[in-house]
């Protein structure tokens, strides 16, 4: 078995996985570049090699091509069967491209067995390529969310220079009511609760309580939007250390968690909120 047919059973084994859809790109004559859609929106750049000695050429025109395509791209070196090979994201390549770890040869960045393949991961299942895929798709999305939240607060910020925008209906409302119900988060009925909970920096909470044994709960309340949610979510993170700041100062033992509370709360700010241990609710009122 060749290298070329090395690439079409990888590609008919990758086509049998659940709700991923494959299409060959423009990009390569040769059948080398993929796009694919549905789970993942990424282009995969594949080379092989069926036997020992095991080497790869990536070309660099090709992957030029690819980055203009602005969206999620990896590169896959195939060796020995269609389920075996090495993973490169777009981040080590130009990592591994800065650092001048591949020789470069007519057109070519040469990878080789060894120094060449340290610390890139490494798939033996089609199931495990799929994984780095959906991993490298989440962090690559997390990084794009980061950006568009820096953007919108920024733009928020010269909108609140400008005019001063009040707070809304919507949001003053959800606020009076989460503080007027504790046990909506699982708390004590008689627990303390405070609107707009001051900091020394000038910062104010939405929402703060506190019960039993000086145990506090930060509430950042959101009405809707990935956004938003994404932005009140990093909001808790900055009470949470504030509040812990001032205990801290103030010599007093105490614990603090963090609550991002909205009317809906997009799955994918969830799964985040969830990594950064923070808690989330959604009330629809």
């Amino acid at each position: 078995m060749n290298g070329n047919q090395l690439v079409k059973k990888f590609i008919d084994e990758l086509s049998k996985v659940q709700n991923i859809n494959i299409t060959p790109s423009n990009i390569s004559k040769m059948r080398k570049v993929f796009q694919l859609s549905g789970r993942i929106n990424s282009i995969i750049y594949i080379k092989s090699i069926a036997n020992y000695p095991y080497h790869w050429g990536i070309t660099k025109n090709t992957v030029d091509k690819i980055i203009e395509q602005n969206i999620s791209w990896s590169i896959i070196l195939l060796f020995k069967t269609q389920q075996t090979g090495f993973f490169i994201s777009s981040n080590e390549y130009f990592d591994r491209i800065n650092k001048s770890l591949w020789p470069f040869h007519q057109g070519d960045y040469k990878i080789t067995e060894g120094k060449s393949l340290v610390g890139l991961p490494k798939f033996s299942t089609i199931d495990e390529l799929v994984n780095l895929l959906l991993n490298q798709s989440s962090e690559l999305l997390i990084d794009d969310l980061i950006q568009k939240a820096i953007q919108e607060t920024e733009v928020n910020r010269i909108i609140f220079k400008n005019s001063k925008p009040g707070e809304s209906i919507s949001h003053k409302n959800l606020k009076k009511y989460v503080a007027s119900q504790p046990e909506l988060l699982g708390l004590p009925k008689d627990s303390l609760s405070f609107i707009e909970y001051p900091f020394p920096s000038g910062d104010k909470v939405d929402v703060a309580f506190n019960f039993n044994d000086n145990k506090w709960i930060v509430v950042e309340i959101e009405l809707e939007g990935e956004i938003q949610n994404f932005i009140g979510l990093f909001q808790v993170i900055k009470y949470q250390a504030l509040l812990r700041a001032v205990l801290k100062t103030q010599k007093l033992k105490g614990e603090v968690a963090g609550y991002l509370i909205a009317n809906s709360i997009p799955e994918k700010i969830k799964t985040l909120a969830n990594i950064l241990n923070i808690k989330t609710k959604e009330i629809s009122k």
